[in-house]
């Protein structure tokens, strides 16, 4: 078993406490991110019409998480 580790971000909103554990954990993320390919990931885009339509109230959480971390398809 692989051991995880999970960290907590105490913000008033996303920030730069949050966007810098992003980075730091970015390039592992992103290794398993895409492990199946770019191309069987949805664009950010789709990701925000799936979560208008289903969950629109987290929506604006969401955009603040995504800005936080600079957005992107990937």
């Amino acid at each position: 078993m692989i051991g995880r580790r999970f960290h907590a971000v105490d913000e008033a909103s996303p920030g730069p406490r949050l966007a810098a554990i992003f980075a730091r954990n970015w390039t592992a993320y992103r290794r398993f991110w895409a492990r199946d390919g770019l191309d069987a990931r949805p664009l950010l885009g789709e990701c925000r019409d799936a979560l208008g339509r289903h969950m629109p109230e987290l929506t604006a959480p969401w955009r603040a998480l995504v800005d936080s971390t600079g957005g992107g398809d990937e």
